[in-house]
């Protein structure tokens, strides 16, 4: 039989906070982003992203209570998710014209994390997908997990490129919302997302037995979309497909992409709804709220959606006031409270790379 990978700890490190429980608390009273001074951390020397992933990792570490003696185990996976890196030194590097330190690409911040926390002699991945990078390095990690090829994996997205160069090319790109306005993902008035700067991690383990408790991962799709660089294609077969693969029908939550670009919302939305079953999923996006955090994205919504697991209730979608109307799901404005026991995360990066993954609770 397939072993389950299941979810031992969880960390985060964002705009709302920096730990996992204080951003839920903050996301529950309903925030809309305004400024990243929350993320704020004490520089250590390292780049910024990979302070963000050793943050975020020693706080799903130490929930998970693995030593360290286990994070140096070659049977001990670490697996990165970035879009862009430590991309913000390289940039200043050559605009003040210094000798640039020896570039090793994206790969930089599985070497810092590895050296802080002393991950040695396991496998050691780091995967580049522009939005989708926190998603797909969680379905690396689980099919690694589910091969035999290691029995735990420390699971990071993390992504900090607020650097002008960025902001002007979404800008653009025409995907940037005017900070008065904010990120209204799934919104009549939507203009699109402000970036921002986060990272998440897990914790994942095989299981040891049948009847095991927790949260697991239950199904992963990878998907492409060639319809367009920075959209969907108008069919949203795509993110139908991936939603068809992790059996979304039977979801409570949905964690959408839905980062309020004025193509690609009602597509994914249309998508969710054609695939949703009769119990009426309820519709999350966190980035009114924290920002697109582009490669860390994905990976947040898996551990916000193990803490609505763990808790029973979904944050509010807290900038939609005027939601896109769809009999078949519920965008609330305010906290639900319901029992999460099957969830879902979509993720969606230009270029159309596409990845969704399910949890579920217990044994179920």
């Amino acid at each position: 039989m397939t072993r389950r990978s299941f979810i031992r700890g969880i960390g985060l490190v964002s705009a709302q906070g920096t730990t996992a429980g204080q951003i839920w608390d903050a996301l529950l009273a309903g925030p809309v982003l305004e400024n990243n001074r929350g993320c704020a951390l004490v520089s250590d020397g390292t780049t910024r992203v990979s302070q963000l992933a050793i943050h975020a990792a020693r706080e799903a570490i130490a929930q998970a209570q693995w030593p360290r003696s286990a994070l140096a185990e070659s049977r001990t996976a670490l697996i990165i998710g970035t879009s862009k890196g430590p991309i913000e030194r390289w940039i200043d590097e050559i605009f003040h014209h210094r000798e640039p330190a020896p570039l090793i690409g994206v790969g930089e911040v599985s070497f810092d994390v590895a050296r802080a926390l002393g991950c040695s002699h396991g496998p050691r991945l780091t995967v580049a997908a522009a939005c989708a990078s926190g998603l797909q390095a969680l379905i690396r990690a689980d099919q690694l997990v589910k091969a035999g090829a290691c029995d735990r994996a420390l699971v990071i997205g993390a992504e900090s490129s607020l650097h002008p160069l960025f902001v002007a090319a979404f800008k653009r790109l025409g995907v940037l919302a005017r900070p008065e306005i904010g990120c209204r993902p799934f919104d009549e008035s939507r203009e699109g997302f402000l970036i921002s700067e986060a990272a998440a991690a897990v914790c994942i383990e095989a299981e040891t037995s049948d009847d095991e408790e927790g949260i697991y991962i239950h199904r992963t799709a990878l998907a492409g979309d060639p319809y367009h660089l920075t959209g969907m294609d108008e069919t949203g077969e795509g993110i139908r497909y991936l939603l068809r693969a992790v059996e979304s029908a039977d979801a409570d939550l949905i964690h959408a992409h839905g980062t309020a670009t004025l193509t690609s919302d009602p597509v994914e939305l249309a998508a969710i709804a054609a695939t949703a079953g009769p119990d009426h999923p309820v519709i999350y996006s966190h980035k009114a709220a924290l920002g697109h955090t582009q490669g860390a994205s994905g990976m947040i919504s898996v551990v916000l959606n193990v803490l609505a697991h763990q808790h029973g209730a979904v944050p509010p979608n807290s900038n939609t006031t005027q939601p896109i109307s769809h009999e078949r799901v519920q965008i609330a404005s305010k906290p639900i409270q319901r029992q999460i026991t099957h969830s879902a995360v979509l993720a969606a990066g230009f270029g159309g790379t596409l990845a969704a993954v399910s949890l579920k609770s217990g044994g179920i």
